[in-house]
């Protein structure tokens, strides 16, 4: 919310731009996914490879929830980091894959009381 819609849109628009998003982009070391697709051969995604996976995941993205409704079981799942965690488990080794999923479904069940 603002007392001043019609500013903030301004300011979302001059940012932006090529010139304020290329320079904002950069400061951020390129951890920015650009939602514009012309921004797509901007230097900076090639400047460096640690770079370049960042340019792409908005043409890929799906919604928070997907393939289910929004709702408060899928904010809450979202906000505990369900899945996460999960995969976090997983890989550093703190549980076997199988013992992670178990977990992320137990979790899971909570919020959507299966």
């Amino acid at each position: 919310y603002t007392k001043y819609p019609q500013a903030a849109k301004a300011f979302l628009q001059f940012m932006m731009e090529k010139p304020q998003f290329d320079a904002w982009l950069a400061g951020a070391g390129a951890y920015i996914a650009t939602p514009l697709a012309g921004y797509a051969d901007l230097p900076i995604w090639t400047s460096d490879p640690k770079h370049t996976p960042y340019r792409d995941p908005v043409k890929n993205m799906r919604p928070a929830g997907y393939a289910g409704k929004l709702g408060y079981a899928s904010a809450g799942a979202g906000a505990d980091f369900i899945v996460v965690n999960m995969v976090a488990e997983a890989i550093s080794g703190s549980k076997t894959p199988k013992e992670a999923m178990e977990r992320a479904q137990k979790r899971a069940e909570r919020y959507y009381k299966v």
